[in-house]
């Protein structure tokens, strides 16, 4: 057994390591799939809910908005028809970029990435999104089929 007078860093208590709890959570979709313009950055619009414990995901805006502070992993997968060019998938908190990751896509195949961070969230005002870049020169597909496009993210514990 450890005690609290173990532990090295003092916010770590024994009441966080007991709560087990890792909500909020919630899992968005993509109802249909999106088109996204050329050379625009474009809030993706999950807006079908497979879990949101605590309704905490506002599908009007397209973020979460988590009530409880604490440190969270957020992550978002997308699934395009192919682009040709770069595609650049950033989280942002607050309408601040959070972390980006960019992708010099293939023009003749479908395109997959993922994106994640920690961050943390005050439990009142702060917020996360997701977004997409593509250079492509036209517009193109995100699909919308379940395991395709989702946004997703839930509370740490013990921290």
């Amino acid at each position: 057994s450890v005690g609290t007078a173990q532990l090295i860093d003092g916010a770590v208590t024994s009441a966080k390591l007991a709560d087990g709890n890792n909500t909020p959570a919630f899992l968005v979709r993509l109802t249909g799939n999106q088109s996204v313009a050329n050379a625009t950055s474009t809030i993706l619009s999950f807006n079908r809910e497979a879990l949101d414990t605590d309704s905490a995901y506002d599908s009007t805006n397209y973020r979460f908005v988590p009530q409880i502070a604490g440190y969270y992993l957020i992550g978002v997968r997308i699934t395009s028809e192919g682009i040709g060019n770069v595609q650049t998938l950033t989280l942002y908190k607050n309408a601040a970029a959070l972390t980006e990751y960019n992708n010099n896509a293939s023009a003749s195949v479908t395109s997959t990435q993922i994106n994640e961070a920690q961050v943390y969230m005050n439990g009142s005002t702060d917020y996360v999104d997701a977004r997409v870049y593509q250079a492509s020169g036209s517009s193109k597909n995100y699909y919308s089929a379940d395991y395709n496009c989702q946004f997703y993210g839930h509370k740490l514990i013990g921290v």
